[in-house]
This record gives structure tokens, C-alpha cells and sequence, in this order.
């Protein structure tokens, strides 16, 4: 069915996402192990420095002996593994490999150059040592208990005390900002603490499902449950399904806000519209 040239997502699409409600029928159709469990096990190894290093794309400009030092460093420096990426590529690019001047034929070739390395190869090969420094620092949860925590969050946010923010300072923001506040309470009235503790149930469900069976390269929930200024698919039909009144769920979900779970290190990363918190 095709209206104004764009596709209407169909009832198949609602079914595959629905699947995130039966984990049998994951474990059927990724057989003896989800895809995501059979990434963890190859990435998530013990690495030494220097297995790590033996592992490196090296190229033309930069060579292993001379990115060892600068990987070293990193590793002992930052506090986050979200950090490892930019600040190895930024100091190895400061020292070897530097930017040329802005729309040159100079800086033409080296974007060419450089990037294709980069997306092609040292992107990947980040992701070992990401995993090699969280195995060094440890994990701020176990799976289980980061999906509780997006589920608590995202029942906190939809059914608590929580005003609409899309961050426009301007008068009519403020005044969006009222009115949203309060057609999300008055849509709030009558959703019993059954639907809700229901939700929270179906939540946690859907993030593990999420985690376990996501075939994401780089480790996210596929169709997370997001808001813009309305609930995505994903969040809809988990409000749905817990039994929040069709006319409420429009209503009562907190604007630009979606949550993650990272199967790194099992940090819930919470994005609103003006910042992100790691829980």
C-alpha cells in the first residue's frame, strides 16, 4: 500500500517487532545462540597490551611501534571506554597524520585516505580494546540489572512527576512547556498501578530481549523505546500491551527521551534534550 510515495509500515513489521515479547522465538530463529551473545564471546576475550596491538591496522602513516605508546596511554588515562575512540584517533591523527589545511587539494587526498583507514579499520579495531578496558575496569551492572534500571527509569518518567522540557528558552517554549506538563498529568488519571507495575514488567522484557538477541555491529537495541513528541513504535506498544488507554499514551510519555542499555559495560544511558545521563 503506497500513499504520497512513502511505504505505511504493515502488520509485518509489528509482528518482527513483537517478537520482542517471545525470546523462543529469537532462539529459534538465531538457533543455539543469539548473534549478539556469539559477538560478545569473540570480542570480549582477555587481550594483552601487546595482543592487542599485534591487532592493530596498521598503514602508511602509521605504524604498530608507533601507535603502542599512545594506546598505553589512553587506556590508563581516560574514565570511560566511550572515551577510547576520539582520544586514540585525535592524538595518533595530532602526530602522524595531521589534517591539512581545510578544502586544499592536500586536504582532499587526506580525507580520502584517512577516513577510509579509519571506517574501514580502525573503527573495528577499537571496539577490542573497548572491551579489553572494560574487562580492566569492570561493568556498572549485570545485564539483568540495567534492564531493570531502564525499565524503572522509563516508568518513573511516564508515570511520576516529570515536566515536558524541549529545551526552548523562548516564551512559546515556556508556554509548550506548561501546557504539555499538564495535558501528560490529566492524561495520567485513572492509569492504575497494576498497567503500570505492568509496563515495567514488559519493559525490562524488552530491553533484555533486546540485548541478548540484537544483531546491532556496534552494540545498541535495535527500535529502541524513544519519545520525540509522541511515543516511537517500540514504547507505544509496550504502553499498549500493559494497558494504557489509547488516548493517554499520546500524552504522557517524556518529550525527546530514549534510554539505552550499552552490552559493554551495562551502563543506562539516558538521553534527554538537552543532556545525557549514565546510570
Amino acid at each position: 500500500m503506497e500513499t504520497s510515495g512513502k511505504k505505511i509500515l504493515g502488520i509485518d513489521w509489528i509482528k518482527r517487532l513483537a517478537r520482542r515479547f517471545t525470546p523462543e522465538q529469537f532462539r529459534q530463529q538465531y538457533l543455539a545462540k543469539p548473534l549478539a551473545q556469539q559477538r560478545m564471546e569473540e570480542q570480549a576475550k582477555r587481550r594483552t597490551d601487546e595482543e592487542l596491538m599485534a591487532a592493530f591496522p596498521e598503514c602508511d602513516r602509521i605504524k604498530r611501534e608507533q601507535a603502542a605508546p599512545i594506546v598505553v596511554q589512553v587506556m590508563n588515562e581516560v574514565d570511560s571506554w566511550r572515551k577510547l575512540r576520539y582520544t586514540i584517533q585525535a592524538r595518533l591523527q595530532k602526530q602522524y597524520w595531521p589534517e591539512p589545511e581545510y578544502d586544499s587539494e592536500e586536504y582532499k587526498e587526506w580525507r580520502e585516505y584517512f577516513y577510509g583507514w579509519h571506517d574501514n579499520r580502525f573503527d573495528k579495531w577499537t571496539m577490542l580494546v573497548e572491551w579489553e578496558y572494560v574487562y580492566r575496569h569492570g561493568q556498572r551492572h549485570t545485564m539483568d540489572e540495567a534492564c531493570q534500571i531502564a525499565a524503572d527509569e522509563w516508568t518513573r518518567m511516564i508515570f511520576g512527576n516529570h515536566i515536558q522540557d524541549n529545551g526552548d528558552q523562548s516564551d512559546a517554549g515556556g508556554l509548550s512547556m506548561v501546557l504539555g506538563t499538564l495535558a501528560k498529568d490529566k492524561a495520567k488519571r485513572g492509569i492504575s498501578s497494576e498497567v503500570v507495575e505492568k509496563f515495567r514488567k514488559l519493559c525490562k522484557e524488552y530491553y533484555l530481549g533486546g540485548c541478548l538477541y540484537n544483531d546491532s555491529e556496534y552494540g545498541w537495541v535495535n527500535s529502541e523505546p524513544y519519545c520525540d513528541y509522541g511515543p516511537n513504535s517500540a514504547l507505544g506498544r509496550l504502553l499498549e500491551q500493559a494497558g494504557v488507554p489509547d488516548n493517554s499514551i499520546g500524552s504522557i510519555c517524556p518529550w525527546k527521551t530514549g534510554i539505552s542499555v550499552d552490552e559493554r559495560d551495562h551502563a543506562v544511558i539516558v538521553r534527554g534534550y538537552q543532556k545525557e545521563r549514565y546510570i
